[in-house]
């Protein structure tokens, strides 16, 4: 009643600065609302930075680790010499190598891939590349060894993960190789004075997924000269920016051209093809490639 009985003019003056007051208090509520959320949020970018900063020391350290693994004191003596390289598509990567010496007259050599990548591939990498050095130092069978692995893996893989790997036994004193693929790219030979030719022998099942495997071993015999390439399928996937793959085709040209290099040349060219192919192309996987050149049967007294 009393608003009815003020003059127009009064009242929409009213009217109007009552809607400005109202207003006002809601853009002062929403500002206050807004700092207090960019606070928040504030905040929450800088936590967020820190667990980055975190996981990024955490991941360098990873990476530091994994590459005392993996060992870069190559073998080079009158019996034969070794060279090997890995890329990780990741901080950490699931790819690994090996060398070591069972016993004085034979000589362990493996490499292997580990699906996925990020820590869980890496630790998975360790548990299998630890197993299968220790199962070696007791069986000089390259089927059991990898039997044996498998068998372990399985007990202690609960996310369903596997691992394509490649194990050879060289007996020194004869050059006899004895080995076996559990699922991985074949090999190539190069014979002295012969051409890069793949080492396609059928392959056995990959490791960690099945239990009941029987894993079977083949034999040849490497001659002084002889190198043997073993590398993961990071190499033969490389893709380039038209997403065409550097292939089986590609690796044995690059091979056949540069077999005459030493060991640590031929692995420095082939990875520089796969770059140059590449074009600046992101990894999308972990390459690996290790060389070993026999070159002399070994002298026992």
């Amino acid at each position: 009643e009393i608003l009815d009985s003020l003059p127009e003019t009064v009242l929409a003056m009213v009217k109007y600065r009552t809607s400005v007051l109202i207003i006002c208090v809601t853009l002062v509520a929403f500002s206050v609302f807004l700092t207090i959320n960019i606070r928040r949020f504030i905040i929450l970018q800088i936590e967020l930075m820190q667990k980055n900063s975190s996981t990024e020391a955490e991941l360098k350290v990873a990476r530091s680790i994994q590459e005392g693994i993996l060992s870069d004191d190559f073998a080079d003596n009158d019996t034969y010499a070794i060279y090997a390289n890995m890329t990780a598509a990741s901080e950490v990567g699931g790819d690994f190598y090996d060398f070591f010496l069972i016993d004085e007259t034979h000589l362990g050599v493996a490499i292997g891939d580990v699906s996925g990548h990020g820590m869980a591939a890496a630790l998975f990498m360790t548990l299998t590349k630890t197993l299968i050095k220790v199962y070696a130092q007791s069986a000089h069978s390259a089927e059991k060894v990898l039997a044996l692995t498998n068998r372990y893996l399985i007990q202690s893989n609960p996310k369903k993960m596997f691992v394509s790997s490649w194990l050879g036994i060289i007996d020194l004193t004869t050059g006899i190789l004895s080995y076996c693929n559990a699922g991985h790219n074949y090999p190539v030979l190069i014979r002295n004075g012969g051409k890069a030719e793949f080492l396609s022998t059928k392959p056995n099942f990959v490791l960690g997924r099945k239990r009941l495997i029987n894993y079977r071993e083949h034999r040849m015999k490497l001659y002084p000269g002889d190198k043997l390439v073993l590398y993961t399928d990071g190499v033969t996937e490389a893709q380039s920016p038209e997403g065409c793959f550097y292939g089986d085709d590609r690796l044995l040209e690059t091979l056949e051209m540069v077999k005459e290099r030493d060991r640590k040349a031929l692995v420095h060219e082939l990875r520089m093809s796969i770059e140059a192919f590449e074009d600046g192309a992101e990894h999308q996987d972990d390459a690996t490639v290790l060389v070993l050149t026999y070159r002399s049967n070994l002298e026992v007294e």
